[in-house]
């Protein structure tokens, strides 16, 4: 092995060491610590290992041994009982302008699109009143629900208008078919 002391005084004392050198010295340091590497490194192997527990061994059990129910525990679902994680939300840019407000009248338009399944929406009675709410904010070939708010001068805010929207279409679809069949039940009793 080299002395790396004794050429790093070398270094210090010569004001130039040629290139080669030096690179020559970084590639004997590079082989050296991958010596020092490969002495630390134990293989699984080995017959000290047997006997090694980790401290950190409980908490990789837990982590296998999880049930997949906690992931849907940790879903956020809204007001209405739809998944936040089934709602995609999208936005367009469309450069600033040269003109005041520099700012596109659709800068802070959001849209909001989900899909059907992910509406928790039961009946048929209920499926045709909530078709009948949306209108043709319903793409009946994709099965897929889709909502614009440009109202607020804030996309966050518009988001939260659609979020809004969405809670009190489906919950109103719910309260409708249910006045609407409670009738039913009590011409029938």
């Amino acid at each position: 092995t080299i002395n790396f002391r004794y050429l790093d005084r070398i270094e210090s004392m010569s004001s130039a060491i040629p290139s080669s050198a030096r690179l020559s010295r970084q590639i004997l340091r590079w082989q050296q610590s991958q010596q020092l590497i490969r002495c630390f490194s134990t293989s699984p192997t080995s017959s000290s290992n047997e006997d090694y527990v980790s401290p950190l061994q409980e908490f990789f059990d837990t982590i296998h041994d999880k049930p997949k129910r906690e992931k849907h525990a940790l879903e956020k679902l809204l007001k209405c009982g739809i998944s936040e994680d089934k709602i995609r939300f999208s936005t367009n840019h469309y450069g600033r302008l040269l003109l005041p407000p520099h700012v596109h009248g659709w800068e802070h338009r959001v849209t909001l699109k989900v899909g059907l399944e992910d509406i928790p929406i039961e009946s048929e009675l209920e499926i045709a009143i909530f078709r009948q709410i949306v209108g043709s904010r319903f793409n009946k070939d994709k099965n897929l629900l889709q909502l614009s708010s440009n109202q607020f001068g804030s996309r966050i805010e518009n988001k939260r208008h659609l979020v809004s929207m969405l809670d009190r279409i489906v919950m109103g679809t719910k309260r409708l078919a249910n006045q609407m069949e409670e009738p039913d039940k009590e011409q029938n009793a």
